[in-house]
């Protein structure tokens, strides 16, 4: 797909991003995987639908997904540790 077709392509979020991609500006992990599912589709992705390749790495990642990953809730003991680590990295400041 060249740039000029993706220009040209229906408006889709993943098609904004893949634009601002291709313009040289950063992106979140999120805009990314919506970037690469919108070339994969064609252009043609809305994010509303999930997507059928399930053999894609990004497939856990679809925000339609019915299948997607849910997201952990870490325990008190998990956050104490998590932060030694980041103080010790001179990451957490507190």
């Amino acid at each position: 797909m060249d740039h000029e077709s993706i220009y040209d392509a229906p408006t889709s979020s993943g098609k904004t991003f893949m634009i601002k991609h291709l313009d040289g500006k950063p992106l979140t992990a999120r805009q990314a995987i919506l970037a690469k599912c919108a070339e994969c589709s064609g252009m043609y992705v809305d994010g509303r639908e999930a997507c059928e390749i399930p053999d894609c790495p990004l497939w856990p990642f679809m925000p339609y997904n019915p299948k997607k990953r849910k997201s952990r809730t870490l325990s008190d003991e998990q956050k104490k540790k998590m932060a030694v680590g980041l103080r010790k990295h001179g990451q957490l400041r507190v």
